[in-house]
């Protein structure tokens, strides 16, 4: 994972703080085209809002990257909580509250090279699907590739696999063998006896695959441990007790927060999966949208906005989300104005 900043072309004044690969950044900038300007390895140090000109400024460490109209934060929050936000005076207490203790899970994955695939040649139950297959042991859970199923290519000579994938306190106890001192001789080997031992059947002993498996293994080991990353600092939202209540209707209620949009999978009912990250990114279009529906220039947006407001109960991917109610928005809207107002007060009375 590297931290992208992404930003469109500066008359659209539109700026997007994004976490993700640089293969799904470089996929996005070809569908855009020449319409938007991406920034790599720049990191937000800080985000800042101007009542009176109505606009956003972004900040890296060593100078402002820009003046937007709007800024869509879809970095977790562990992160965004190092960025400084004392420049966004209607950033509701509570919302800030959230992002300082929403609680993050760990996660690691282990991914491996192998000169053939051996998990689809065992002597008894081979794997000739893709899947998941789990266990008690240090890689929980291994995922099958679910490409090349009919036919493998002559051309083919290197197959990848997806050994180990853990969450919770499993993360935690494989991450501590990632990277370590750089050297993952030991994590390694732990991954190739555990693969062994799962895969092992009553005409296939531990010993005999291990040999299969560890002869096959090409050197190539990819390891990533979410919880140890600066630009995570965690995997996904692992709301704790109370907190999903509490805390989760915080963040959408920033979204209410002019100029600052608060988007990812921590902001959806549908937090830890990619859909949630995806509803969230509508859901904050459509409060944007909603926000500022006489906004000079920007056309199109009643449209959209009766668009939106068709939704189909269970399917995330039509519509704006259930939760995101015009009414609740309108609340949310006025509780930003009386909190805006009374920090405008109190610095007027210093």
């Amino acid at each position: 994972m590297e931290s992208l900043d992404f930003d469109q072309h500066p008359n659209d004044s539109w700026f997007c703080i994004f976490g993700g690969s640089v293969q799904l950044a470089n996929n996005m900038k070809k569908w855009l085209g020449d319409s938007a300007t991406f920034k790599f390895n720049e990191r937000t140090t800080k985000i800042s809002w101007d009542n009176e000109s109505k606009t956003a400024t972004v900040y890296t460490a060593t100078a402002p990257i820009g003046t937007y109209d709007a800024v869509f934060n879809s970095t977790t929050l562990s992160t965004l909580k190092l960025m400084d936000l004392s420049g966004v005076p209607g950033l509701p207490y509570a919302t800030k509250q959230a992002i300082r203790s929403l609680a993050y899970g760990p996660s690691a994955k282990v991914g491996m090279v192998f000169s053939k695939p051996w998990w689809r040649h065992l002597k008894e139950n081979p794997v000739l699907s893709g899947g998941q297959g789990h266990s008690d042991l240090n890689i929980r859970t291994c995922v099958y590739p679910s490409y090349n199923l009919d036919e493998i290519s002559k051309d083919e000579k290197e197959f990848v696999l997806l050994c180990s994938y853990t969450w919770q306190a499993d993360a935690d106890r494989i991450g501590a063998w990632i990277g370590k001192e750089g050297d993952e001789t030991a994590l390694v080997n732990l991954i190739l006896k555990d693969l062994a031992r799962m895969h092992a059947s009553a005409t296939e002993s531990v010993d005999d695959l291990l040999k299969i498996i560890t002869e096959s293994y090409t050197g190539k080991c990819y390891a990533h441990d979410w919880a140890r990353d600066k630009n995570t600092a965690g995997a996904f939202a692992f709301f704790r007790p109370g907190q999903f209540k509490n805390t989760w209707p915080e963040l959408n209620r920033a979204n209410a927060t002019p100029g600052l949009y608060i988007i990812g999978e921590h902001a959806s009912t549908h937090h830890a999966w990619v859909v949630g990250a995806l509803e969230s990114a509508v859901a904050g279009l459509y409060q944007w949208l909603w926000n500022n529906q006489n906004m000079p220039g920007v056309g199109g947006v009643s449209g959209a906005l009766e668009l939106l407001k068709h939704h189909v109960d269970g399917n995330p991917f039509v519509g704006r989300p259930p939760y995101v109610e015009e009414s609740v928005m309108e609340w949310n809207r006025h509780l930003n104005m009386m909190e805006q107002l009374l920090v405008e007060t109190l610095a007027k009375a210093k």
